[in-house]
């Protein structure tokens, strides 16, 4: 809540809630399509301003914030809850 706070940002919403862990790295991109087919070799969040909701979530990246609402069910959500 402190970043939403910070960043103006409206309420969040979880499409899928993985396991607690730590985080090494942070991407941030203007959409996910940029970075779609690359790996990352540490646990990563992506920062995107922008998802369609087709994109793959790449591998190595371990939650995904956009201010973008993509539809629960769109391809991206799908796949973050696999």
């Amino acid at each position: 809540h402190i970043v939403q706070g910070i960043g103006g940002m409206p309420q969040w919403q979880v499409i899928s809630a993985g396991p607690p862990g730590g985080v090494s790295g942070v991407v941030v991109k203007a959409n996910i399509g940029e970075v779609q087919h690359e790996t990352y070799t540490v646990p990563t969040v992506l920062v995107a301003t922008s998802v369609s909701g087709e994109e793959e979530v790449p591998d190595g990246v371990v939650a995904v914030v956009t201010p973008d609402a993509p539809d629960v069910l769109s391809h991206i959500a799908v796949r973050a809850r696999n």
